[in-house]
């Protein structure tokens, strides 16, 4: 009986791993590909390759501000950072990147995206809009989706 117990309990256990890992999702974060699609800085240049691009769970329905030096606060939580440029080798610095992260269903995230490849010279930053993660297989998301605009900008200044 104690045998029975066992395996009825590592099998809910291992279907409870499942499940949960299921709501995880590979979610492909992009600015397009098309001419006037990537970032700008604060002066309508596109970002230099090598730019930091930061992927942000957000703790609500806006981003929170970021701190002096550009990391994450309000609960907002960074889930990983990539660079302008990435996945675009034939398109040098117009601002572009391509990439995937794992995130879970029902997720809020942003990209916020700084004019420098280190935090502490950078000087101005943007943000996408909030993007609510779906939990598609295979989910695809042009960060300026909902902008009125073909280019993301920064416009807010970081010191």
């Amino acid at each position: 009986m104690r045998k029975l117990i066992n395996k009825i309990a590592v099998i809910f256990l291992a279907s409870i791993l499942l499940s949960s890992q299921a709501l995880a999702v590979s979610l492909e974060i992009t600015t397009g590909s098309g001419r006037n699609e990537g970032i700008k800085n604060a002066n309508g240049q596109w970002l230099r390759d090598g730019s930091i691009i930061q992927v942000i769970k957000a703790a609500g329905e806006e981003p929170n501000l970021p701190n002096a030096d550009g990391v994450p606060q309000g609960g907002d939580v960074l889930i990983g950072e990539i660079s302008s440029g990435h996945n675009f080798p034939f398109n040098p610095d117009e601002g572009k990147f391509d990439d995937q992260v794992v995130v879970a269903a029902g997720e809020k995230i942003f990209v916020r995206a700084f004019d420098s490849n280190e935090l502490s010279s950078a000087s101005s930053y943007g943000d996408s809009e909030v993007y609510v993660v779906k939990g598609n297989e295979g989910e695809y998301w042009n960060i300026r989706e909902g902008s009125d605009s073909s280019a993301f900008r920064l416009s807010r200044r970081l010191k």
